[in-house]
This record gives C-alpha cells, structure tokens and sequence, in this order.
C-alpha cells in the first residue's frame, strides 16, 4: 500500500529495521536536487547530496533529532493550531489534529499550536527512535493504513508530528542561523527572494555574525569553525591516515583526504617554469610537497568551499584545542577591519562572515619559525605555562602543519604558487607579505614524530641512518592528541619491559 505520502515508508524501514537500526539515520524524499521538485530542500542548488555531506552527525547524537529544514516557511512558528476559531477551510490537515492527536499518541492532551519547518526529512539517531517501543510505531502505521483521511491529509499530518514523535516540544523552530549552525556547521545566513516565496541561501555564502551569538559552537564543531578540514597525505602512509583519522575522530573532528603526489610521478612539463633555474636544486619530494598542497588549494577553489582548514598526514594538535579556537577566534575578529598597519588588536563590534574575523586571506596555525616579538595584547593563556602569541605575519614562516584559507584566498593563492623555485613553506611565506596572513605562536597544530624507526618521521627526506625512537613526541605541543589517543585506546604496556 502507498498512502501517508513518505511516512508510510519512514515507519516500514523503522518497523522491519527497529531491532537493527543504523546509528544515525536520514530520511529524505526522492528527488534529489533543483527547483521547483525540490524546493523544500533547504541547501545550496537545492541540493540534498549536499545537505547530507554536510550534516553534523555529533549534532543529531547529542539532541536526537535535526530537521533538514532550517527556512521557517512554511511551517513556523504556528502552522497547525488544533482549535483555530474560526476554521480555515482550506487547512484541513488542521481539521483532523484533534482526533488524531490521542489515536496516536494515547495522550488527551492535544498541543494547541504545533510549528516546525516543512516537510518531513530529518536526520534521527538510534537512541531516539528507540525511546518508543516498536508497538508504537506499528500504531502509528496502522493508523495511516486505517485512517479515512487522505494520502495527503495523512501525510501532512505526519510532517508536523515527526519532531514530536522524536522528542521535540511541539514548537520546534530554531532560529535560521542557529540551525544553520547547529545542523550544518556553517554560519551563513544570507537570503534572497525567489519568485516562489522560499528564501533561499545563495551560492556566496555571506552572512553576519555578531554578538548574542556565541563564537564557541562555531569553532568547535567537526570541521572546527571552517566548511572542511582537508588532510594531505600519500596513500601508501597508511600509518599516517589510520592515525590521524582515529585522532580527528575521537576529538570530534572529521577530516577529508586529498591524495598526496609523488614527484617522480609528476611529468617534466608539469613542474612549475622556475623549478630548479636557481642556485639550489630542490629535490623531487618538495616537488611532490608543491603538487599535493597545489591540489588541496585547487580543491577549495573548484568545490567552492567558503573556506577549509588544511593539515598534512602528521599534523598533531592539543587536546585543547577547541577551546584555544575560541581564544584565537577571539583574537582574529578583534582584527576587525584594520589595515596592515594599523593595530591588530583593536576591538571591534563589526559583524564578521567568519567566526575568525573577515580580515585575513591565511591563518598559519602550525607553522616552526619563531615570530617576531608579538604585543602584549595578542597573548592568549595556552595549556601549562605555555602563553600563545597571535600577529599578523608578514614573512619569515616555514613549515605547513596546519593552515587555513578562503574560497577568495585560494585564487590568489593558486596564483602565487603556479610558478615556484622554492619549498611550498617558503612560498606562501612570500606570500604573506603581501597579503593578510594572521598567526599564532608555539603553534596550534604541530607535526608529530611516531615510535619506530626515524624513517617514518618524513615522507620527503630521504635515506636510513638506523635510528629508532622508543616513543612518540610533537613538539611545540603541551598535551598531544595523538599520545593522548595511544593512551586511551592503544595497546597499553605491549612493548614495555
């Protein structure tokens, strides 16, 4: 039988599936993107594939249930009112709310007002279907398969009770922004109208971000205040991925690999014009580093990301360091819009698209130079007795454990880096003198050194002098990440003694 529209469908996959149900679970409709067919979609070209890349999958675990659709319209804050006076006729989904209320709930208490954002897909997690009994369900099922009303009374009906079913109030309507944030991960809340009434979030991402709204969820959600955390690494370092990825994973960060390049795979025309015309010949693994960190450039650029923090595959950070986010985030928006020249560290009440602040192109936040003497003013207290300096850089950097960029930085950037003599480091620390580049000091991000041969330590220099570590090390890094991960999940004591 086909009848509730989708919910009939929703509830066959939670019956048959209730004793063996995915950790999180999507439900959506069909049609995957474009207007009109999916104009309820609330995501860039209408696009559900995007939606669900997107999703923050710690959110839906910590509050149970997230409504894909973040526009009010329609649906909030009051769409269905059990005892409108007088009726609408043309609500007569509404019409039946009352009856249907205690047949489905075994509750006589019927809401006066429900209102949620339209039109039945959300993410739910196991924990939350599984508060009801599978008989509940089974109820509910039976209702649509009984019920007189119509395919589409039923199954508008359905649309503004999921929320309630899954352990919502029956006003269920979070700001614009704060779903934004909350079910995506992104701050951006820049509408236009269409001509069919639907605010829709533009392709240019821009919002405005200002006080109440707190700085904290921003930067410390999975991909750490930035649309993507992007990891460079050779697949053939598996060692590198298993470990990082399981470190990302248990501090809540979610990463995304770009392949590394080789640069003895790389063709002769490929290198950059310069290459090796200078007084130093640079070797074929700092050609391989180019390529690599050129292709996670590009990618920011090509996919339209509004920014991306990348990392590269030893890249190690404190156990802290989402809450040293929101210090240096801090710093960075106190930027403001302050030129070159002028101080860094005034503070400013101008609203930011960014949770960083507008007014940098790069944030190097693991680098391995010692900066110039910062002002008082930039220290932010770090993990220890060790203080963090911000300022803004202007040369002088070396070494790519961690930096971020903009989809507008990433052009110049690709730009800069088509033609180069010199290490990628050295690079894009040219560039920062020409452009805003904010960073922090001992770093954020560091490169970490495992247990075993020295060998492992660098997939670029080459050569075997037989050493051997018996433990891991970052420096720079007052509680690593990483010893902290072996310490909780590694094998304990295996190689001890």
């Amino acid at each position: 039988m086909n009848k509730g529209k989708e919910s009939l469908a929703y509830l066959t996959f939670l019956v048959d599936n209730y004793h063996n149900l995915p950790k999180t679970m999507v439900f959506l409709h069909s049609h995957r993107d474009g207007y009109p067919k999916a104009w309820h979609t609330d995501f860039d070209g209408y696009d559900n594939v995007k939606a669900v890349q997107n999703l923050q999958i710690g959110f839906v675990q910590e509050k149970g249930y997230a409504n894909l659709r973040c526009n009010w319209e329609p649906g909030c804050p009051d769409e269905m009112q059990a005892f409108r006076t007088p009726k609408e006729e043309h609500r007569t989904t509404e019409h039946i709310l009352a009856d249907s209320w205690p047949k489905l709930f075994h509750d006589t208490k019927v809401p006066p007002v429900i209102g949620v954002a339209c039109c039945s897909q959300f993410a739910v997690s196991r924990k939350q279907v599984l508060e009801r009994p599978l008989d509940y369900y089974k109820r509910i099922q039976d209702w649509i398969v009984r019920t007189d009303a119509s395919d589409y009374v039923s199954g508008r009906l359905l649309e503004y009770l999921w929320h309630i079913i899954f352990g919502q109030e029956a006003i269920h309507c979070p700001s614009y922004r704060q779903c934004y944030c909350d079910v995506y991960g992104r701050w951006f809340t820049n509408y236009v109208e269409s001509n069919h009434l639907h605010p829709v979030v533009t392709p240019e991402k821009t919002i405005t971000l200002s006080e109440p709204y707190s700085i904290k969820p921003l930067v410390t959600n999975a991909t750490l205040g930035f649309e993507r955390v992007l990891a460079i690494g050779l697949p053939e370092r598996s060692d590198r991925r298993d470990t990082l990825t399981l470190t990302a994973t248990i501090n809540d960060i979610k990463l995304e690999w770009i392949d590394a390049i080789k640069g003895s795979d790389m063709h002769r025309k490929a290198w950059p014009a310069h290459w090796n015309t200078g007084k130093i010949n640079r070797t074929i693994a700092e050609l391989g580093n180019w390529r690599s960190h050129i292709n996670a450039v590009r990618t920011v650029m090509e996919a339209g990301y509004f920014s991306a923090l990348i990392i590269e595959d030893d890249a190690d950070w404190d156990v802290a360091l989402k809450s040293q986010l929101e210090i240096f985030a801090n710093k960075t928006r106190a930027h403001g819009n302050a030129g070159r020249n002028e101080s860094l560290w005034t503070t400013s009440e101008t609203p930011t698209h960014s949770p960083y602040g507008d007014d940098w192109d790069l944030l190097w936040l693991g680098s391995c130079a010692t900066p110039p003497a910062p002002p008082e003013t930039a220290i932010f207290p770090g993990e220890g007795d060790q203080d963090h300096y911000v300022f803004s850089a202007g040369g002088g950097m070396s070494c790519l454990y961690g930096y971020a960029i903009t989809h507008e930085s990433a052009k110049t950037l690709m730009g800069w880096l088509l033609d180069v003599d010199e290490p990628t480091d050295f690079a894009i620390s040219q560039y920062c003198e020409h452009f805003q580049c904010v960073a922090v000091w001992p770093q954020l991000i560091g490169e970490h050194k495992p247990m075993g041969p020295r060998t492992k330590d660098s997939s670029i220099k080459e050569g075997d002098d037989g050493s051997f570590s018996e433990k891991g090390e970052t420096s720079g890094i007052v509680h690593s990440a990483i010893l902290d991960m072996l310490e909780k999940v590694g094998h304990k004591g295996r190689w001890e003694g």
